[in-house]
């Protein structure tokens, strides 16, 4: 990136001194002129500021490529002479000059050390500088520019782009950096790509985070624009390659990548581990994304059972088995007393070959019923310790079997998160053993949406972690357009903020629920099957790269 010098008072000429000694010597030895002598001094001394005006210089410095052919700067002068000494390092750069209407004013051939020099008279306003070549840019052409010029009435602030330099490659989130300065106060910082504006920054230093998967592979021009207290702006901009993977890369087993791939899982659990064909494919001729389905140890530790049967049908029909397995007392399991179980099923889920999504234990905060047992509410009566040591154990015997295509996560209430639950999420949390965080999400009203205040709170809190997330569960009140609306704005609302949301799970059930089922009918039900039809962001593991 052309990067700038800031600029530099030059030393007001001497003249002054010699000036004042003149008048102190014959001029005004003969009293009768004194009055006279006076005025003229005053005169005088109006004309040398205005001659000896201070003058600033600025040095700028970059490099033209095949990639960024040109560069371009612009300077607010006050009227006198500007001089640019030109260096370049192959000499077949061209600078011209063009005033504020576009005329050329002058031009010259850059060349190497000492360089060459153009004096141009200059009127206060606003010049253009322009370095071109027409020369082969098979190499990198360096050069160096140091313009010295009267200081305009007001002063407009500088700026140069830190970062990215100029013809750097860049993908994913990149820090946008500008230095900027002035000779009262810089009031903000505008940052552009390709002319859109991604932010302003009213605080030094001037950065903002660019996420440069917004913009499609290739050239990007980037901007930087100080503005000052007086309402003068500047400039600088360069020439950057985006150079993003256009192939999602799996983080773990079945993971989408959403903010790579823009893709995410869409499905539901249905009452009693029901018929997905039935309920939903027949319909839309094609799979239910993802499918969630519940089960006790009992099937986790029998290989013939129905949970395995159903992973395997789920794994034939290009649907992502996402298992719930209640397991034993916490504590025991944390301690090891079940490794051998633990360590059979997983070898069995790792066996099929494609991902399986594996929780264990979900809403362990307080979803037991008729009765809980844990200190605060929760399902066992070793509490959040007990869950957590049970959660380690899980992921280190993952490790030990050396399981493949095993996503391992937990499934918590989004309740957890709201004051009123009197829960600390922090207590559900550890570091390094999950491959994504998810919560059952539920708006049990119908005046308002699942993108409600506690969904904040929620994604707020687990993107601080940077880890993916997912919902378990989740259900919005309503039969009509409206909650059929509010179903689209959720679905769309990852994609459209470029969230690392990886999987909507639908509770369409009557189970469990105190206050009334979840079962998708009417408008929403029509959405939910529409998306699942027709939308291109839904992911299917048969998809997966």
């Amino acid at each position: 990136m052309a990067t700038a010098k800031k600029a530099t008072k030059a030393p007001v000429r001497s003249n002054r001194k010699r000036s004042k000694n003149k008048l102190s010597r014959g001029f005004f030895k003969n009293k009768s002129m004194v009055w006279f002598g006076l005025a003229f001094a005053s005169i005088g001394a109006i004309m040398l500021i205005r001659s000896f005006a201070a003058s600033i210089y600025v040095e700028y410095f970059g490099v033209i490529n095949s990639t960024n052919q040109s560069a371009e700067y612009t300077l607010s002068t006050g009227t006198g002479t500007m001089s640019i000494v030109a260096q370049n390092n192959t000499g077949d750069l061209l600078l011209t000059v063009s005033n504020s209407s576009g005329s050329t004013v002058g031009s010259i051939m850059a060349k190497p050390k000492p360089g060459a020099t153009l004096n141009l008279k200059v009127n206060a306003g606003t010049y253009k500088l322009k370095l071109t070549t027409k020369a082969d840019l098979s190499t990198s052409k360096g050069y160096k520019l140091k313009i010295t010029y009267p200081e305009a009435g007001l002063v407009a602030p500088s700026v140069v782009i830190s970062k990215p330099l100029n013809s750097e490659s860049v993908s994913g989130t990149v820090t946008f950096l500008a230095s900027a300065k002035d000779d009262k106060a810089v009031s903000r910082v505008d940052f552009y790509a390709n002319d859109t504006l991604l932010k302003s920054d009213d605080t030094s230093n001037y950065s903002v985070p660019w996420d440069t998967t917004a913009f499609a592979n290739g050239t990007v021009v980037i901007k930087a624009k100080a503005f000052d207290s007086d309402g003068l702006s500047s400039e600088a901009s360069g020439t950057v390659t985006v150079k993003n993977t256009t192939t999602a890369t799996q983080r773990f087993p079945g993971d989408p990548n959403p903010k790579v791939s823009k893709k995410a899982y869409w499905g539901a659990s249905i009452e009693s581990n029901g018929d997905p064909v039935s309920r939903f494919e027949n319909a839309t001729g094609t799979s239910l994304a993802i499918r969630r389905t519940f089960w006790q140890w009992d099937n986790a530790t029998n290989l013939n059972s129905n949970m395995y049967k159903t992973i395997v049908n789920d794994l034939a029909n290009n649907r992502l088995p996402f298992i719930s397995v209640k397991g034993e007392a916490w504590k025991d399991m944390g301690s090891g007393k079940y490794d051998a179980e633990i360590d059979k099923m997983l070898k069995q889920l790792d066996s099929y070959g494609k991902p399986i999504w594996l929780v264990f234990n979900h809403e362990p905060e307080g979803g037991c019923k008729p009765n809980c047992a844990g200190p605060n509410g929760e399902d066992d009566v070793s509490g959040a310790p007990g869950w957590r040591s049970m959660q380690i154990r899980i992921r280190q015997r993952m490790t030990a079997v050396g399981t493949k295509n095993v996503a391992f996560m937990p499934i918590l209430m989004s309740y957890t998160w709201k004051d009123a639950s009197g829960r600390n999420p922090s207590d559900w949390w550890v570091d390094g053993i999950w491959d994504a965080y998810c919560v059952d999400h539920y708006n049990d009203t119908t005046n308002g949406s699942a993108l409600n205040a506690n969904w904040t709170t929620f994604t707020n809190w687990v993107e601080a972690k940077n880890i993916p997330y997912c919902i378990g569960e989740w259900g919005n009140r309503g039969t009509d357009a409206t909650t059929a609306n509010e179903m689209q704005a959720f679905w769309d609302w990852s994609f459209d903020n470029k969230k690392d949301l990886v999987a909507y799970s639908y509770f369409d059930s009557s189970q469990n629920s105190d206050t009334g089922a979840w079962t998708l009918t009417g408008e929403p039900f029509t959405k939910f099957k529409s998306i699942l039809k027709s939308d291109t962001r839904v992911q299917r593991i048969n998809d997966l790269k």
